[in-house]
């Protein structure tokens, strides 16, 4: 009886980190356009791959992010930093974001502009 329960904990908790694999939920909102798009990967991770797509035209870049520094005490306690997205997609357009997060719920926001002229609310969760 007792592997049996040893298997169940064994298998919850590799659930629970595949699950948490995907990432945080990131999603962009075009101000005059009204245009969403949309992806999932870890926010609090810096110099990952990311990309959005937006009217079918896919941005790739890098997501990059930095833990926030309180002068005092080495770091801020409830885990917030700042960072930046810069992609490009194939048609040469370019879409640059900055945002802050932090591990609460909404976890972030921020702004993008792309090369169009469009600008986006950018919101993590």
């Amino acid at each position: 009886m007792g592997s049996k329960i040893g298997r169940a904990v064994a298998a919850l908790w590799l659930g629970l980190g595949l699950a948490g694999c995907a990432g945080d939920s990131i999603r962009l909102v075009g101000r005059s356009s009204g245009v969403t798009a949309s992806s999932a990967f870890p926010a609090n991770k810096t110099n990952e791959d990311a990309h959005f797509y937006i009217l079918k035209e896919l941005y790739v870049g890098r997501w990059y992010y930095m833990d926030g520094v309180a002068a005092k005490d080495g770091g801020d306690p409830r885990g917030c930093g700042v960072g930046a997205f810069f992609g490009a997609s194939k048609q040469g357009a370019i879409l640059q974001c900055r945002f802050s997060v932090c591990q609460t719920i909404p976890k972030g926001q921020g702004i993008c502009q792309d090369s169009k002229g469009e600008t986006y609310d950018l919101a993590i969760n």
